[in-house]
């Protein structure tokens, strides 16, 4: 066999205790799953019995805590099907894959000991990496899971999902396109802006026996292309920072308002408050579980543009 080639072995059992115990049966040497394994779920599994699953394989001690997590929505057997056509080992092209996007947001940090530390907390939910289970290996988003194993699925890596990608958190090394008013030639423009690195933070803000998330982000960055005829000066500068403000903060409260519809808190509002506050979280929760769908929310978006002629490898490229 070539060492460029997948070896599957499957196993089933009552638990998952005793499909690892068959999957061992049919090998001749005892195997011990790297730091580097890649645990693939179904949303099926994820929604029938996921936290014995995860009980046992955190007690399994051919698993590693740092093992990466992830899920698709459908069979996990297309993955595996996808392996007949890889070149290379279809867990390490996963693997991959994720990790290039963990390069540009910590949304996809989904080791098993990150995601235990987070389940396991108040209003613990837990982040698995979303994987297209059409060609096995592309990255879709983060699918967030309760212990009720309800599973919202948050699509980050096209275009039309920035929005979702700030809220997730810090960033580097991402793409955005804008459209921007040039005030010297009263014409508009587009401007691909590489961000080096964005940050998002939430304060709670408590007055008038209300409760208002303000959302602070802020973005370094510097034009990567812009439309022809356009100058490169401080006023069309001041021209595009303020398109992107307002399309940060249009974005991020769409991405919001879209999380709202469902019953799972996808941006971890409570889990945030109970870490700023307990006292304000609980008395939140003892008038209404639900008050994350209707808090006020503000925002502070201050991006920055700086000269610099700087490449970048990100995996997204918006306005593709």
């Amino acid at each position: 066999m070539s060492n460029n080639e997948d070896y599957v072995v499957t196993g089933e059992g009552d638990s998952m205790s005793s499909a690892l115990q068959n999957i061992q049966g049919k090998v001749s040497k005892r195997v011990y799953l790297s730091h580097n394994t890649l645990v693939v779920f179904s949303n099926r599994v994820v929604s029938s019995d996921f936290v014995s699953i995860l009980d046992e394989l955190y007690r399994n001690r051919e698993m590693r805590l740092n093992q990466v997590l992830a899920i698709v929505n459908g069979d996990t057997s297309h993955i595996w099907n996808a392996s007949k056509h890889s070149s290379s080992p279809l867990a390490l092209e996963i693997r991959e894959a994720i990790q290039q996007w963990a390069k540009c947001s910590n949304a996809f940090a989904t080791e098993q000991f990150r995601f235990l530390r987070d389940f396991n907390g108040p209003f613990g939910l837990g982040r698995l990496v979303w994987l297209n289970p059409t060609d096995g290996k592309s990255v879709v988003g983060i699918g967030e899971v309760d212990h009720n194993g309800r599973i919202m699925w948050l699509p980050i890596c096209s275009s039309a999902d920035d929005g979702t990608l700030w809220v997730m958190g810090d960033t580097h090394n991402v793409l955005q396109r804008v459209s921007f008013l040039d005030p010297t030639m009263h014409d508009r423009g587009f401007a691909c802006l590489h961000w080096t690195t964005t940050s998002t933070n939430f304060q709670w803000v408590c007055q008038n026996h209300g409760l208002t998330l303000r959302i602070k982000w802020r973005g370094i960055g510097y034009i990567e292309s812009m439309t022809e005829g356009h100058e490169s000066d401080q006023i069309v500068y001041r021209a595009i920072e303020s398109a992107v403000a307002i399309a940060v903060e249009h974005d991020m409260m769409r991405a919001i308002e879209k999380m709202r519809e469902s019953d799972i808190d996808g941006f971890e509002m409570r889990a945030d408050l109970y870490r700023a506050s307990p006292e304000i979280s609980r008395r939140m929760e003892d008038m209404d579980p639900d008050w994350w769908k209707t808090c006020e929310v503000s925002f502070d978006v201050r991006p920055h543009i700086v000269h610099s002629s700087l490449a970048t490898n990100s995996p997204k490229v918006s306005g593709d």
